[in-house]
Order: structure tokens, then C-alpha cells, then sequence
């Protein structure tokens, strides 16, 4: 099972990507109107109790896998900013800023869980030895 973050980070990396490299052009506009569209989607509230239950379902594996590509995404969408920052308007930075902010909170969704578990186990192997 897929979460909106899973989808719309990667997606919204991809159109930032081609905004950049279009800048001026009609295919920026396009690429803005898309970008525009998933961060509305991005704005709607998570559905973070569908979310949670997601976590249970992982592994420990499956959950450090997806805190570390969720690193490396929350890392390319802080750098994109940086980069964007000099050439696109005020308005659209505040909506990178909510994107990098949702980005922040889905990985400490996962760090908590993963933290969480790892205590449980070390409390158990404790109790075992």
C-alpha cells in the first residue's frame, strides 16, 4: 500500500526538475499548472489515521527502506529550494515551504515508528536474557 506523500513528493520533484529546465518557456506554464495541481492535493488534510495503520503493516526492513528514500527525497526537495529560491516568485517558495513541512513530518512519522519499535525490541530481548 502506497501513501499520498509516497506519490506526490517524487511527483513534485519531477515538475520542479522540468520547471527549471523549461524556465520562460510555455512548458514551464505547464509544468507550474501541474506542480500547482499536487500541491492543492498535497494541502488536503492526510489521511494520517489510514497512515499510522500503514505503519503497522511494515516490517522493520520495509520501514527503515522507506525512512531512508523519504531521507533522500526530503534532502533533493531542501535543495531544490535553495535553488528555486532566486527564481521563482514569494508565492510559490510558501508553497515549497509546505511541501519540504509535510515532507518533515511523513519522515518523523516513520523515525517515531521505527524508534518505537526498536525500544519494544530492546525492552524484549531484556526481559528474554
Amino acid at each position: 500500500q502506497v501513501t499520498k506523500m509516497d506519490i506526490i513528493i517524487p511527483a513534485a520533484i519531477q515538475i520542479l526538475h522540468a520547471v527549471m529546465k523549461a524556465e520562460g518557456s510555455s512548458q514551464a506554464n505547464r509544468a507550474r499548472k501541474e506542480y500547482r495541481a499536487q500541491l492543492a492535493e498535497l494541502q488536503r488534510p492526510l489521511q494520517e489515521k489510514s497512515d499510522h495503520q500503514l505503519l503497522w503493516e511494515l516490517s522493520e526492513t520495509e520501514l527503515l527502506q522507506r525512512l531512508l528514500l523519504l531521507e533522500e527525497e526530503h534532502a533533493g526537495i531542501i535543495k531544490l529550494i535553495a535553488v528555486l529560491e532566486s527564481v521563482t516568485p514569494n508565492p510559490l517558495n510558501r508553497k515549497i515551504e509546505v511541501l519540504s513541512q509535510s515532507a518533515s513530518r511523513t519522515l518523523t512519522m516513520y523515525s517515531k515508528e521505527l524508534l518505537r519499535r526498536q525500544i519494544h525490541q530492546t525492552m524484549h530481548d531484556e526481559v528474554v536474557d
